[in-house]
């Protein structure tokens, strides 16, 4: 259920956002669009994280488009937002990850097997 109405919120969110881009500048938009992936992010499936990233290109399209026309406070905050999307991203691929070595993993012995083949000391020697 809380899945659902995640879905429907973002859904909303992305709507409004498509609709309030002509009312709003770029900075704005990113505002919006960054509290709602910060807000849904975990419950996000590939479909809606690529919706996420396209909202976010086509956002960044427009600030290239208008940035001599924003206050230097207006650009530092969109750099700023841009850091704050780039860390909920780097999150959610984190807890993905996390997230099918649990799946795959049964117990806590195959845990520890993974992440000493995935670190292993004799890869960085080389």
């Amino acid at each position: 259920m809380k899945r659902i109405i995640s879905f429907v919120l973002a859904a909303c969110a992305a709507l409004l956002l498509a609709l309030s881009c002509s009312m709003t500048n770029p900075v704005a938009s990113l505002r919006i669009h960054v509290q709602d992936v910060e807000a849904n992010y975990k419950h996000y499936t590939q479909e809606q994280w690529d919706d996420a990233n396209a909202a976010y290109e086509r956002i960044c399209n427009e600030f290239k488009q208008q940035k001599m026309t924003l206050s230097k406070e207006e650009r530092n905050e969109f750099r700023e937002l841009q850091g704050r999307y780039a860390a909920v991203v780097a999150k959610g691929a984190i807890e993905g990850v996390t997230e099918s070595v649990e799946e795959i993993a049964v117990d806590t012995q195959e845990v520890e097997s993974f992440l000493k083949g995935v670190f292993n000391k004799s890869d960085e020697e080389k």
